[in-house]
């Protein structure tokens, strides 16, 4: 029996609103959230690609050289340690770096933003005041140049 009381992911439950025709009746808040829960898994996808990318581009090598000493012991004080394995052991464990974060450009901020201009309360925002917002939050980041 499923246990009833576990908390639909946000994707999904952000899924199932749009799908439902709710959108024509969307708060701000829940556009925020679509928008930050977006932002979020594409964020964790390009992490989760990098280190795909990086562990499929492992050499060679390191598995010819774990072969070449499996079953290759070493006496460490008070244990035999298989060579071979811990090759491979310490090879599982290089995480590659983060990816480089780029700023967005001005043409994905507008098409971000577009369907804010949606709701009554946005209409009068520009696209200066949402480049700028875009551009602080990006630094808050660590992302783009410091000083723009």
């Amino acid at each position: 029996m499923t246990d009833k009381t576990e908390a639909q992911p946000e994707a999904l439950r952000l899924a199932a609103w749009l799908n439902e025709g709710a959108w024509h009746q969307m708060r701000l808040g829940d556009v925020l959230a679509a928008g930050r829960e977006l932002r979020r898994q594409h964020a964790e996808i390009q992490q989760l690609k990098a280190q795909l990318s990086a562990r499929q581009a492992a050499p060679d090598w390191i598995e010819d050289l774990a072969q070449s000493w499996d079953e290759c012991m070493y006496d460490a004080p008070g244990e035999m340690i298989d060579i071979g394995a811990s090759i491979r052991k310490a090879a599982s464990r290089v995480a590659p770096p983060p990816p480089e974060r780029e700023p967005l450009t001005e043409q994905e901020i507008l098409e971000a933003v577009s369907s804010l201009y949606a709701h009554p309360a946005l209409r009068s925002m520009g696209a200066a005041d949402d480049i700028a917002t875009a551009r602080a939050i990006e630094r808050a980041h660590g992302i783009g140049a410091t000083n723009d």
